[in-house]
């Protein structure tokens, strides 16, 4: 199995490294692509147009899905007291 390398610093990616992936399927360190978008916005692979705040590492997707759960579950809650407070009437 061939090795990802970074196409920024040519590294090796492992699992030690932290990574990010952009849109086009490329793997970088995180360092290195935060680096890369201080002087350019673009991918420097593909050229896709990036926003810094939509790139997301593995922690970041997991923090947003927590997030996520518990707004449902604050949604769901509030639902409840609004089907009880309307019984009490």
């Amino acid at each position: 199995m061939d090795k990802l390398k970074c196409p920024i610093c040519l590294i090796d990616i492992n699992e030690n490294n932290k990574k990010l992936d952009c849109y086009c399927k490329k793997s970088y360190h995180k360092d290195c692509i935060n680096k890369w978008l201080e002087i350019s916005n673009n991918c420097p692979c593909c050229r896709y147009k990036l926003k810094k705040k939509l790139i997301l590492n593995e922690s970041d997707i997991f923090i947003l899905f927590y997030l996520f759960l518990l707004f449902i579950m604050w949604c769901n809650i509030l639902n409840l007291q609004k089907k009880k407070y309307k019984r009490i009437k």
